[in-house]
């Protein structure tokens, strides 16, 4: 079967001569998110390069921090080692992204937080470019710092705020290297996106979640359904649980619905790319509307299918959008 889905825009070298290695550490950082994640990977594929390669290089740091707090790793450790490393690259990161900006490399005063991950040239490079905000960095550890004590929530206020830690960051990196529309309103609805995103991973994680001993849904609405986190980590259905996943369902659709302006605000350039985003994770949680017990069962997926024909149509809708553009 032949596919509609390729690179818009042929790969370009997009790294600047002050980093002679990141060439390489900009093909790790594709390999990287094509392993660990692999919705986020397809709708990227679609961002032209050079934002491309940028946001593979964020990717990867973000997920390496992921990492510190319960990488495989990670977990072998106690959570007040795991919270010391934390505090250490945060410690360091601060170094890191004060000197990014100089004309001298910063690695060669402060050294990066991770001295033998090969993303840091690569990282380093789209940090400068696009000129990103460490408070993105800062948001998100402190996401990071909530996962290390199997978090529970007692409200959606109190797990929205955590969504907004660990997702919402992604979103606002996304809009900086995409480009937007100046104003507060882009940053705005991609944090709503970021949240529709989270709450459709906690669904589709929720039984692996809690054998874990984690349970990100509200205490409160827990107790309203009358389900507990153990019948969540034993697989155990009932009614309560059904009304429960469908009011998280009909909730996390408010939130992809309430950021369905943001595509106008990127650049054209980008705009296939945030849309296929949107889409597959999207398509993933009204696969779980389909059948929401499924989730106590296996993890729910999204066919490779499914995604080459959503990348593919945006990616022919980006073409269309150009052809238009350019004129006769």
């Amino acid at each position: 079967m032949t596919s509609d889905f390729s690179d818009p825009v042929a790969p370009v070298n997009p790294i600047d001569s002050d980093a002679p290695d990141a060439p390489d550490a900009v093909a790790w950082c594709r390999a990287f998110t094509r392993k660990r994640a692999r919705n986020f990977y397809y709708g990227l594929r679609l961002t032209p390069e050079p934002k491309r390669s940028a946001l593979y290089a964020i990717y990867a740091f973000m997920a390496k921090c992921d990492d510190l707090a319960d990488g495989e790793a990670a977990l072998q450790k106690p959570v007040p080692e795991r919270a010391a490393d934390l505090d250490a690259f945060q410690t360091r990161f601060e170094a890191w992204a004060g000197h990014v900006d100089a004309d001298a490399d910063p690695a060669a005063t402060t050294g990066p937080p991770f001295p033998d991950e090969p993303f840091w040239p690569a990282l380093r490079w789209a940090w400068r470019t696009y000129q990103l905000d460490p408070a993105i960095a800062r948001d998100m550890l402190d996401g990071q710092r909530q996962d290390l004590h199997a978090p529970r929530f007692a409200t959606f206020s109190d797990l929205q705020a955590y969504c907004e830690r660990v997702a919402s960051t992604v979103g606002r990196a996304c809009i900086a290297v995409w480009g937007h529309t100046p104003g507060e309103d882009a940053e705005r609805l991609a944090v709503r996106r970021g949240l529709a995103f989270q709450l459709t991973n906690i669904l589709r994680d929720v039984r692996d979640d809690a054998r874990a001993g984690r349970c990100y849904l509200p205490s409160d609405e827990l107790a309203r359904f009358g389900v507990t986190p153990e019948q969540l980590r034993d697989g155990a259905g009932s009614p309560g649980f059904l009304d429960l996943m469908r009011f998280q369902i009909d909730r996390a659709r408010a939130h992809y619905t309430a950021s369905d302006g943001l595509d106008a605000q990127i650049d054209a350039d980008c705009r296939a790319a945030s849309a296929a985003l949107a889409r597959l994770y999207r398509s993933l949680l009204e696969r779980i509307a389909r059948d929401p017990a499924a989730v106590l069962r296996k993890r729910v997926r999204l066919g490779w299918v499914s995604k080459l024909a959503i990348a593919g149509s945006a990616a022919r809708r980006a073409r269309r959008a150009r052809a238009v553009s350019s004129g006769p």
